[in-house]
């Protein structure tokens, strides 16, 4: 058997010359088009999508300039809950081991990856059952101690990347860059405990939301861990009795409410104003974080760097008020 990899223009694909009982992939094209931002005259749904290859015959050749995928996705933007970039894991809303074990069965059949209507990658959706090796990209299941069912993982060859002869990106830019912006990229794995010391608090831990600061100089300071004192506002004006001790902001955009070290809720910070005078955000819960905090639209306001109030933009909501500890 022998293996050819084929390098073009900001995207790396792969051909495969063996027997009938292999996926053939080649770079054929007949455009000019530059590979890196192939479009294709489909209609296809946005974000992060998987589509099925039409009439796919497995060991066929792909002549990727003109392939022809299923009108609808196999796997929808909104049936991916979260994507872990560094064990190349996608979590998903319903049971991954139907793709393998299901009446349909999409073992050994030829997958497209989009985003929006760009190709990121493609291959095989392949079983775990399987002892013969692939060199080329697979989706198959993925036995996860905690998400065991969920989630399926893309590796570069099967049934470890070591058995791979190319260079394969499985986290293009353009993927990372689309699912940290719609909060979706974040760890799947929990990480090994330690004795050097106590645990750090699940949640927030390797996500990321953005890759860049939101907030401008001038606001960074509302990044550290901040102590309730108080609450005020309400029908009556009186507030009500904390039932949350701190309030942390992480960078980049990233909060967590606590109580007595216990993570209540986490999520990214979206800016809905920042200006000179005012800094008004809204605190979107994580997909995979439980629900805490209800009344997220709040301005901030600091007042010489130990101080912060988060305050109500309307009528008989509640305002928080804080002192900085770390």
């Amino acid at each position: 058997m022998k293996w050819y990899v084929i390098i073009s223009t900001g995207l790396l694909l792969f051909c495969m010359a063996c027997d009938n009982s292999s996926l053939i992939f080649s770079d054929d094209y007949t455009t000019e088009n530059d590979r890196s931002t192939k479009r294709l005259d489909l209609s296809l749904n946005e974000g992060v999508n998987f589509y099925l290859i039409k009439d796919f015959i497995y060991g066929s050749e792909i002549q990727i300039d003109s392939v022809e995928m299923e009108d609808e996705p196999i796997i929808s933007y909104h049936e991916i809950v979260a994507y872990d970039s560094t064990n190349h894991l996608f979590q998903l809303n319903f049971d991954a081991n139907s793709f393998y074990t299901g009446d349909i069965n999409y073992d050994q059949k030829g997958f497209v990856l989009m985003l929006d209507n760009e190709i990121i990658n493609y291959g095989l959706f392949w079983s775990p059952t399987h002892s013969n090796i692939v060199d080329g990209v697979v989706l198959t299941f993925a036995f996860t101690d905690t998400l065991y069912g969920s989630c399926i993982e893309l590796i570069e060859a099967y049934p470890s990347s070591k058995f791979s002869t190319k260079q394969v990106n499985l986290n293009d830019e353009r993927l990372i860059s689309r699912l940290a912006t719609d909060g979706k990229l974040r760890s799947l794995v929990s990480a090994p405990k330690s004795d050097s010391g106590p645990e750090p608090l699940p949640g927030y831990l390797d996500t990321i939301y953005y890759y860049n600061e939101i907030f401008n100089i001038e606001n960074q300071g509302v990044y550290g861990k901040w102590k309730l004192t108080s609450i005020s506002g309400g029908i009556t004006g009186g507030g009500y009795e904390p039932d949350f001790d701190y309030l942390e902001f992480i960078p980049y955009g990233i909060y967590q409410f606590v109580r007595a070290d216990s993570l209540l809720e986490f999520g990214r910070v979206a800016i809905a104003e920042q200006t000179d005078d005012d800094l008004r955000i809204t605190l979107k819960v994580d997909n995979s974080s439980t629900s805490f905090f209800s009344d997220s639209e709040k301005y901030i306001e600091l007042s010489k760097g130990d101080v912060m109030n988060l305050i109500a933009p309307c009528c008989d909501r509640y305002n928080y008020h804080f002192e900085r500890i770390e």
